[in-house]
């Protein structure tokens, strides 16, 4: 239990830390709808990714769990068209220069911004996941 109650505040963490990189993924300021995209992630994570899995196997052991980010970029493309209030909007990136390394800049469409939000979601949630080991 106190594994899941962890899942789902990593889920929290890691959509709101998406939201916060990217701006053009916009939820509105209602937590209600927050929370219920973070439940349907967490569902996600924890129960269809697992059958999932399973059924899977061969292919997630030569793919790296790719699956995960897949179902991730799934639903970040399904929400917004199934919620006007949420938004998934091409996305300018300025670039980046630190330390002497630099990231052009970049456009993304609005199928790059999902996959780019995916990506930034699935990495941070791991990341999150991995730190509490």
């Amino acid at each position: 239990m106190k594994s899941w109650i962890r899942s789902f505040i990593y889920a929290a963490i890691a959509l709101y830390s998406v939201t916060l990189i990217v701006p053009t993924v916009y939820f509105a300021q209602n937590w209600k709808i927050f929370f219920g995209i973070v439940t349907a992630l967490f569902v996600i994570n924890k129960l269809i990714k697992t059958i999932v899995t399973m059924i899977f196997i061969p292919l997630n052991i030569i793919t790296f769990n790719i699956i995960n980010f897949a179902l991730v970029s799934a639903l970040f493309f399904v929400i917004p068209r199934l919620i006007s209030v949420i938004s998934i909007a091409p996305y300018d990136f300025p670039g980046i220069s630190a330390y002497g390394y630099s990231l052009d800049p970049m456009s993304f469409s609005a199928i790059g911004t999902v996959l780019v939000a995916a990506g930034l979601y699935t990495i941070i949630f791991w990341f999150l996941k991995w730190t509490a080991k």
